[in-house]
Parts: structure tokens; sequence; C-alpha cells
């Protein structure tokens, strides 16, 4: 519709449509149609009616925000790369976004992922719960529409001057985050507060050489992006990115492990140590190592009120 090519739906067959609606009936009834029949209908209530319908109505699992939540979701999850969007947009809706130069397909195209993103980001920010990983099905789209700034940039380097300078204002906003970052940690040491940067493991992050490889890659782009090298400038921020999560995800993925081992090894407890089995309840957390280790139902509660309830009635 956007594009006015609503004419291209009559292109697509009645057949063709019934036979994709037959392969996706095929593949999901299967399952409902198994766990239903092991738990009865309750999943189909909680999964259908509380954990969508209620989620997005109610602020029901205190997961509430403000319309704008998304917004830093989207900046801090992108980054580095989200720190191009102003001169992404720029590009796209400038003047010569009208001119007969860009291919129609490749318009098309654009339009589709920007209407993949937007829909996706105003669909979760109507929401009443709000979550960062609701977004997720959002960065393909997003991460296409960066991929494509950055083809006609480096294919474009005599670009227009205002394009020149979103580049090099980007990489600059780059290396200040980094300088930002080097004085946080360092005030954090300063002031003698080493918990700040030491994980549940007891296991410290290098921050000498995430800083360093932060300040000393994001330096060269923006390096690179002043003297319009935007080959290089991509390069020095790909390398930089690449091993800053080498660094992190050495002591982050530990850390993952060990905090989701704890709950299951409790719940094992329960399972081996306590016979008979009383009725259990889990008060404003949940995991799904819980059911599986213990084999037992577990009533999941989320207010302060539930749970008096449930106690008095103990």
């Amino acid at each position: 519709l956007i594009t006015r090519q609503a004419a291209l739906l009559k292109s697509v067959s009645p057949s063709a449509m019934a036979l994709g609606l037959l392969l996706f009936l095929f593949v999901t009834i299967p399952w409902y149609a198994a766990i239903s029949a092991k738990v009865g209908h309750r999943y189909l209530t909680e999964f259908f009616l509380e954990q969508n319908i209620e989620r997005f109505i109610t602020g029901k699992y205190d997961h509430q925000g403000p319309f704008f939540y998304y917004v830093p979701v989207v900046l801090a999850g992108a980054l580095p790369w989200s720190v191009f969007l102003p001169s992404m947009g720029g590009r796209l809706f400038h003047t010569r976004w009208t001119e007969q130069t860009m291919v129609v397909e490749t318009k098309r195209n654009l339009v589709f992922l920007g209407v993949w993103f937007g829909v996706l980001f105003l669909f979760f920010s109507f929401s009443q719960s709000k979550l960062p990983p609701y977004l997720l099905p959002s960065f393909p789209a997003l991460s296409l529409l960066l991929g494509h700034y950055w083809v006609q940039t480096m294919n474009a380097p005599a670009a227009l001057p205002y394009e020149r300078q979103g580049l090099v204002w980007s990489t600059a906003l780059l290396f200040i985050l980094s300088v930002a970052l080097t004085l946080v940690l360092g005030i954090s040491l300063w002031i003698g507060k080493p918990h700040n940067i030491v994980m549940y493991t007891g296991t410290k992050i290098p921050g000498g050489l995430l800083l360093g490889i932060t300040l000393m890659g994001f330096s060269l782009a923006t390096l690179f992006a002043w003297l319009r090298r935007p080959g290089l400038t991509y390069a020095s921020i790909v390398t930089t990115t690449i091993l800053s999560c080498i660094v992190v995800l050495n002591v982050a993925v530990p850390v993952y492990v060990k905090l989701h081992q704890i709950p299951n090894r409790q719940a094992r407890w329960v399972y081996e140590e306590i016979a008979p089995m009383p009725d259990l309840i889990s008060y404003r957390y949940f995991k799904l190592g819980f059911v599986f280790y213990t084999r037992h139902r577990i009533d999941q509660l989320n207010s302060e009120q539930e749970l008096r309830i449930r106690l008095a009635g103990a």
C-alpha cells in the first residue's frame, strides 16, 4: 500500500495462499495438540490469553514502562552502529530519495524494511508489558537498513557535505562514548567501588584492554572518517566491535552459565531431599528449570496480596 503496489496481491493465486495456510497449520497444530493432551487446556489458556493478550493490555506481570521505553533499547542494543541512525535517516529522506536514480526495487526493499522495523517498534511500544527481548525480531530489519547506508557511503565517497559531516560526527560520538566509559571506570576505581566491575564469579573484566581497544579503534575510525575514507572507517569499527565482544564474552559467558545453574540446583535439591513434595510457589521470580527439576507444579505469584492470601490458606 505504501509503495502503491497493491495490485501485486492479485498475482498471488488463492490456491497458493491456501497451500501456505495448510503448511502453517501442519507445522503448528501438532505441537499444541500434543501439549494440550498432556497438560490439558490450561496451557492454551495461559499461553494465548495470559502470556500474550494480558501482557499486551495489562501490567499484570510488573513489566511496565513508558511509551518511549524501546528508544534506549534500540540505541544501546544496536551499538556501535546506532550512532549512525541520524546519518542514515538523513540519507534516506533527503530530496535525492525522490530522484529516479534510485532503483525502484531498492526503494521497495527499503520501504519494506522500514515498515518491518516501524510496525514492531510501535506495536511493542503500545504494549503495557515491556521487556528488551520483545524487540529482537525488529533488529534484522534495522541491521539491513544500516548495511544499506554503509554500502551507499562506501560506494559514494564524494557525498554531499552534510553526509560527510554526519559520518565524522557519528564516529566522533563513538570516541566520546569510549572516553566517557574510561572516565566512569576510573572514577569507580578511585572512589573504591571495585564491585562495579567484578562479576559474581570473582573474575575482573580486563578493563585496560577493553578500553584500550575501544579508544584506539574509534579514534582511528574518526580519523578515517575525517579523511573521507569510509571503507577504512567501517573496517575500524567492525574490528573494534569484534575484539571488544571477545574480551567481554570471555567473562560474561561463564557468569551467565553460573547464574542460571544456581536456580536449577536449588530445584533439583527440592526434588531429591523433600518428600512428600509440598505445594510449591514462586514469588515474583520464576525459571522454567523449577518445573523441570522439581517435576512438580509450581504456582507463580506476582503480587504481595496473592502471597498473603496463599500463606493465610496454608
